[in-house]
C-alpha cells in the first residue's frame, strides 16, 4: 500500500470511527437510538434546499436544510441534510440562495448528475420518531470521495450484491487478498466464465449509452436546417459506423 492509499485508508477510518456500519433495511428496523454508518444510493431531492439566518435581522450565519430520498434494494428512506452537508451536494445552489438575502427556497437541478450514486452517511437513529416518520433519519455527515468509497466497497462491503440497488460499480473477486483462491477456488474455466460474464454486463450498460448517445444526435441534426442532404448523409454515415 502506497503514502496515497494509506491517507486514504486514515481518512476512510476517521468517518468510519467507531461506529457500526449497517444497510439501510437494517437502519429501519432497529429499534434502538444510535449512530450508524449506512452506503445508499441517491434517488432525489424532496422538495428542496431551504435557506434560513440562525441570527435574524444580522445576516451572518446561513443556515440549509434538505431531505433526500435515498435507496438500497428495495428499501426506501429519506435522510435530513444540513448546513455543510447540504452544500457539499448543492454546491450551486446553496451560493444562489445566499446571494438573495433573504430566506428562501430552491430546487438544486445540479443534483440531477448523481442520480443513482452511491453515499456513505453518518445517520443518527432515534426512537423518538413522529408518527408516520419512522423511514426520516438525521444526516450527521456525508462522505461522496470516489477514492473513499472504492475503499469502503472493497474493504467493508465484500459480500454486497450490487444487483440489490442501482449503481454502475461492478464488483469482482479480488484474488491478491487470498493467494489460495488463485489455486484452488476458481479453475481456468470458471475464471473464464466469470470474465465473459463481466464483459457481458459491461457490453450491455456499454451498448444503452451508444443507443441514448445517438438518439441525441438524431435529434441535433433533425434540429439543424443549415446541413443539405450530402453533409446529412456524410454525418449519419460517422454516427452509425
Amino acid at each position: 500500500m502506497n503514502q496515497q492509499e494509506c491517507k486514504t485508508m486514515e481518512k476512510l477510518k476517521e468517518f468510519i470511527g467507531l461506529f457500526e456500519i449497517k444497510n439501510l433495511n437494517e437502519l429501519c428496523l432497529f429499534n434502538e437510538h444510535g449512530t450508524f454508518i449506512v452506503l445508499a444510493w441517491y434517488q432525489s431531492v424532496v422538495e428542496g434546499v431551504d435557506m434560513w439566518y440562525e441570527d435574524g435581522s444580522s445576516k451572518i450565519i446561513p443556515k440549509y436544510r434538505m431531505k433526500v430520498k435515498v435507496s438500497h434494494g428495495d428499501e426506501e428512506a429519506v435522510f435530513k441534510l444540513f448546513d455543510a452537508e447540504v452544500e457539499k451536494l448543492a454546491m450551486e445552489t446553496c451560493p444562489l440562495l445566499l446571494s438573495m438575502g433573504e430566506a428562501c427556497s430552491l430546487f438544486p437541478d445540479e443534483m440531477e448528475i448523481i442520480y443513482g450514486e452511491p453515499i456513505l452517511f453518518k445517520v443518527e437513529k432515534s426512537v423518538v420518531e413522529a408518527k408516520g416518520d419512522s423511514n426520516c433519519f438525521k444526516v450527521l455527515s456525508i462522505c461522496n470521495e470516489i477514492s473513499l468509497l472504492d475503499l469502503f466497497f472493497d474493504k467493508y462491503f465484500t459480500n454486497f450484491d450490487s444487483t440489490r440497488a442501482t449503481s454502475r460499480i461492478v464488483l469482482l473477486p479480488d484474488l491478491n487478498d487470498d493467494p489460495t483462491l488463485k489455486e484452488s477456488a476458481y479453475s481456468s474455466d470458471e475464471q473464464n466464465l466469470a470474465n465473459d460474464a463481466v464483459l457481458s454486463t459491461v457490453k450491455e450498460a456499454v451498448d444503452v449509452e451508444i443507443k441514448s448517445f445517438k438518439r441525441k444526435i438524431e435529434d441535433v441534426v433533425a434540429g439543424v436546417v443549415c446541413l443539405n442532404n450530402q453533409q446529412a448523409e456524410k454525418f449519419a454515415k460517422f454516427v452509425y459506423k
